[in-house]
């Protein structure tokens, strides 16, 4: 509440501030704020440590934080600060204050019992009549089940459900941005199952999944042991891998070769049984800073279907067109 007798001190940790005035509508703004869903924290414009020292922190603030009114009395915000917090954003917002501007931004701050949360907040000041910050009033959210909802949407929109490897979408950035890299040779290999259709047919598509999870676990080990490679499910049997590679011609077959021995090593448990399983796969490299996502794709397509019509479970190189070789 507001002491009448020293009117520029607030004496802040009683969190109903009915009492503060006798202007009703200044009552009902201090209950506001008291019993607001979001927290708030009040503190004096002293920036330069030991300051700012906090007045007044609402129910909310202690429910989100841990720690109570009244331990935080003769504290400042510092003590939600920790290895996590990014001194970049705290440097935005002291010199946001120094200013008398309004300040909006996030980070990482800690809790009394020292768990991380994200939290957002807005801060702005209450001046004096000279213009000069009096009081500092933050408004904060703790956003970390936001973030983590964001996060999951988006790795969701990249990973394909079924096999957990990154999808059409997430392909198609990481070749663009690939071949964006005009000193970089890049690899393509394009992979499919041998006779999928015959195995969803004949055992139903519950096998069929499982033959597309199988092979992926067997690809991926392959993959992950190649730096900068990012193996994605581009269509219902599809598979491509992307691969930077000095030496292209060689590197990228031994590549391929590898990848088509991982999943032809022995045969995939089903419900029903056990399926032997055998992919082909076609390879194309750029060989040109001027080659598209199309010249290559277009060359590795063409190289994946010698291998199909040549006997399949077998690994074939395109010949050139254009930017790929």
């Amino acid at each position: 509440m507001i002491d009448k007798e020293h009117p520029d001190s607030l004496s802040p940790f009683s969190l109903s501030l009915q009492s503060a005035t006798d202007d009703p509508t200044l009552r009902i703004l201090g209950e506001a704020v008291a019993s607001a869903y979001d927290a708030v924290m009040i503190t004096d414009a002293v920036l330069d440590s030991p300051g700012p020292h906090i007045v007044f922190v609402n129910a909310a603030f202690e429910r989100m934080s841990g720690w109570s009114a009244e331990e935080l009395k003769t504290l400042t915000p510092r003590v939600m600060q920790g290895p996590e917090t990014d001194r970049a954003t705290l440097q935005r917002l002291r010199a946001a204050l120094v200013v008398g501007e309004p300040f909006q931004g996030s980070t990482v701050n800690y809790r009394r019992d020292g768990s991380p949360f994200i939290m957002e907040w807005s801060i702005s000041s209450v001046k004096d009549e000279y213009g000069a910050p009096r009081y500092f009033v933050a408004v904060q959210r703790d956003i970390t089940a936001f973030r983590r909802r964001l996060a999951d949407a988006e790795e969701g929109a990249r990973t394909d459900a079924l096999t957990g490897l990154a999808n059409r979408r997430a392909y198609d950035a990481r070749l663009s941005a690939m071949l964006a890299q005009p000193d970089l040779v890049l690899g393509l290999l394009a992979m499919d199952i041998d006779r999928f259709k015959q195995v969803n047919d004949t055992y139903g598509h519950g096998a069929g999944d499982a033959v597309l999870i199988e092979v992926s676990r067997r690809m991926s080990r392959i993959a992950a042991a190649t730096p900068g490679a990012l193996l994605a499910r581009t269509g219902g049997e599809e598979f491509s891998l992307l691969v930077p590679c000095t030496d292209a011609k060689q590197s990228i077959g031994e590549l391929a070769e590898a990848v088509r021995a991982s999943v032809a090593a022995g045969p995939i448990a089903i419900d029903s049984g056990a399926l032997n399983v055998t992919i082909s796969i076609g390879v194309a490299s750029t060989t040109s800073p001027m080659a598209t996502a199309e010249m290559l794709s277009r060359a590795a397509d063409r190289a994946l279907y010698r291998a199909k019509t040549g006997g399949r479970n077998r690994v074939e190189v395109t010949v050139g067109d254009g930017g790929a070789a």
